[in-house]
This record gives C-alpha cells, structure tokens and sequence, in this order.
C-alpha cells in the first residue's frame, strides 16, 4: 500500500453526463470542449462507415480547418448516444462484414464486404441489481427538445443464482414484451413481468390470464364467499360495476369464481402497480374490505 499517487494517470475526464450501457459501453453526453476527449466505447455497436463519410462533409462545408482527429470519435459517440435515447425494441443497425472462405471458393469470388441489419441491443446486462430509479434529462438533443431517460444506481447480487435469474428473466421480458429499459413506465412493465415469474414459481399464482386477471378473480371468489368483510350477493351490480371501472366482469365470471380452487391469500403477495390500483379502487367501494382475513 502506498499513499503516493504519481503512478496513476488519468485517463478521461466528463465534466458532464456519461452513458452507460449494455457490457461496457460508454458514451459521452453534452457538448464538450477541445480539452476534453470523447469516451466512447461502442460495446460492439459498430456505427455505419457513412456516419464518418457524413462528419468529413459537413465539417469541409464549414470549416477551412484540417479534419480533427477526434472527428470520428465525436461522430460515432453522437450517433450512438441517439440510437440509444430514441431507440426502440425494433431497431437495427446495418453491420458489414467480409464473405466467408467458403463462400469465396463456392462462388470462386474475391474477398468482398456483405452488409446486414442487426437488432442494436443495448440494453443492461444486470452483471448488477439495478435499483433506485430516477428520470432525467439526457445534456443532448438531436434537432428537438432534450429528452428524459431513465437512470439507475446499482448494487451486487445476493448471490450468483440472483444474478442468473435476473438475466433470465430480463431477456425473456425483451423477447416476449418487446422490452426496453427508457423510462419509469418500461421499469414498471419490467417489474411487474418479474415478480409475475417469482409469483408463479412460488405457487402464489396458478391460473391462467394476466396478474390483474388473477387478482381479479381472487377477489370475486372473497366476494361471493363472503370473505374478508365482503357484503356478497347482488352479481349483476358488482359485474356492472366493475365493467365500467375497466375490469370487465359477468355474473357468470363471478360464479366461477366462487367455485374455482384459486387461493384467495395470495393476493396481498401481488404488489404490481396494475393490482395495487386495482386494490384501491376495490378500497373506495369496499373500505371494510380486509384481504388478510
């Protein structure tokens, strides 16, 4: 150990915003001055050859000046920052890359570049447990006004099980819900189809149809037993009800319910934000209402 310091060089300095995203990716945020170099790491977002072609142009049309050097990290690091703030589950990059030796001595041709669209993934890798969610306004626009984005903080994994669970699941959410990580809404959606998982493999949900869809019918099986300080009766009036508040609802539905094998105790487990509106709104009609009894 050693209190000296001169054996450190400093490599980077961002006086304002940096990006981080997907396994070490990095980028630089805002408009920086000529004593401050760009980080920019790609984490295999290769951009476009044009996107430099493009730079060259525009800074010849207005400059007499020798193309900087930094000019193609500045444009990539642009580039890149925009495809991350507007991108979307659907976007691709094209990616070129040189034909096989197979495919030359097939085709008896010489080395040549193919180009292909591929799904730009940068989202996070949870190497981490992201937590604490904020939105904030990203220090760069692209021709409109600056936009939000979501941030978090990190902490490590309980455990490497955790870890493996996490990405899991999160690849799954990208896959099966078109997931991106943009705004509080996304980690929201993203929550809720977790704790869904967890639910499912704790035996807390068993049936079919969505989390709000569960809850729903666990209250209906209360309400028709006469559960939890629940009035029952009248089946046409709760399913009128409930139909005009968004959850539409039948006398039959309701009967069902009454007779099915759902847990009804597995519902204060549920703490998506979709059921916990549910539940306040069930608390306006029914404040005696009492799940844990």
């Amino acid at each position: 150990m050693s209190d000296a310091s001169d054996f450190l060089e400093l490599k980077h300095f961002i006086p304002l915003q940096i990006c981080c995203f997907k396994t070490r990716g990095q980028l630089s945020v805002g408009i920086m001055g000529s004593d401050h170099k760009r980080v920019t790491a790609k984490a295999g977002q290769k951009p476009p050859e044009e996107v430099y072609r493009e730079a060259i142009h525009h800074w010849s049309a207005v400059t007499d000046e020798a193309v900087p050097d930094e000019l193609k990290d500045i444009a990539e690091n642009d580039w890149l920052l925009k495809l991350f703030v507007e991108r979307e589950h659907s976007t691709s990059i094209p990616v070129w890359s040189f034909i096989s030796m197979r495919d030359m001595a097939h085709a008896d041709a010489d080395i040549q570049k193919t180009v292909t669209d591929r799904r730009a993934n940068m989202e996070y890798d949870f190497k981490r447990e992201l937590v604490d969610p904020v939105e904030m306004f990203v220090g760069r626009n692209f021709g409109s006004a600056n936009q939000p984005h979501l941030s978090l903080q990190s902490k490590p994994h309980r455990t490497l099980e955790d870890f493996q669970t996490m990405r899991t699941r999160f690849d799954q959410w990208r896959v099966k819900q078109s997931g991106v990580l943009k705004n509080k809404a996304d980690w929201e959606r993203w929550n809720a189809f977790r704790q869904t998982f967890e639910l499912r493999s704790t035996g807390v949900l068993t049936g079919r149809g969505t989390t709000p869809e569960q809850a729903k019918r666990m209250f209906l099986k209360a309400y028709s037993n006469r559960l939890w300080d629940l009035p029952g009766g009248n089946y046409q009036e709760l399913a009128e009800w409930l139909t005009d508040k968004g959850y539409p609802t039948t006398q039959t539905d309701i009967k069902n319910a009454k007779r099915s094998t759902i847990d009804v105790n597995g519902l204060q487990a549920i703490e998506t934000p979709e059921v916990q509106e549910f539940l306040e709104l069930l608390g306006q009609r029914y404040p005696q209402m009492r799940p844990t009894d």
